[in-house]
């Protein structure tokens, strides 16, 4: 079963953990004193990793006051954040809304900045988000089989902003109408409309 609208996809819950404002004024003073990546990766601790900071700060090798602003810095990144995955959020609340509460308990998805909303997903569909390990496809084997086919359509590199509504609900509709010999011969959408009595709409 696939909805195109939430295309990428575990096991483990998402712990976003960006920079906070305390972080990016130590940055701030590490960056003005000349100090490596590698050392202001580890005075600011918690696991830190040196390409942290090199994003953070734009690659900038160099010291020097003023080249890096910590108070404009978390200003931008706090408005990033707060929009970062609200559209995205609502596909998926539009898609699974009519699904029946018995049948919609978890949702695995990959850990892309798309799915950062996942929280308003957890409240509003009263169901638990998970996510795979970074670089772990074997833990969503079955997503990774149907990006295969989605692949044969859409092949990685597409440009989505040139490809329709339209196109995307008829390649939805082909593979859900595709017989499964996991299924005994049934389309997705049938094993679906067998269990949950719910016919998805395209």
């Amino acid at each position: 079963m696939v909805i195109l609208s939430n295309m990428k996809n575990k096991t483990k819950r998402k712990g976003f953990k960006f920079l906070d404002l305390n972080e990016r004024i130590q940055i701030e003073i590490q960056y003005s004193q000349g100090r490596s990546l590698s050392e202001r990766a580890k005075h600011l601790g918690q696991g830190r990793h040196k390409s942290t900071v090199s994003r953070e700060i734009g690659g900038r090798p160099r010291k020097g006051r003023g080249k890096y602003q910590a108070y404009q810095a978390n200003y931008r990144a706090v408005d990033k954040e707060e929009n970062r995955g609200h559209r995205e959020s609502k596909v998926v609340l539009e898609r699974l809304t009519d699904f029946p509460e018995e049948y919609r308990k978890t949702l695995t998805q990959d850990r892309g900045t798309e799915n950062f909303n996942y929280q308003q997903l957890e409240r509003e569909l009263d169901m638990v988000c998970y996510f795979a390990h970074p670089y772990c496809s074997q833990e969503r084997g079955s997503n990774e089989n149907l990006n295969g086919l989605i692949r044969r359509y859409f092949p990685k590199g597409t440009d989505f902003l040139k490809i329709s509504d339209q196109e995307i609900r008829q390649v939805e509709e082909l593979i859900n109408n595709t017989p499964r010999k996991r299924y005994g011969g049934l389309t997705p959408l049938e094993v679906l409309f067998n269990k949950t009595g719910v016919a998805l709409k395209h």
